[in-house]
């Protein structure tokens, strides 16, 4: 639940970004996640990721 709202956070920041800069920008904070998971993580989150 934490990571979601991360991803809304950062995704509402930076609409441009897709799921490997997303990645990318999570790791660079110091979160250990991959691509896959940021991918069924905006999946669930809605239509607008």
């Amino acid at each position: 639940m934490a990571l979601m709202g991360l991803i809304h956070e950062e995704y509402t920041r930076y609409l441009f970004n897709g799921v490997e800069k997303m990645t990318a920008l999570l790791r660079r904070q110091g979160h250990m996640i991959n691509p896959k998971r940021i991918r069924r993580l905006m999946g669930l989150m809605g239509p607008a990721f």
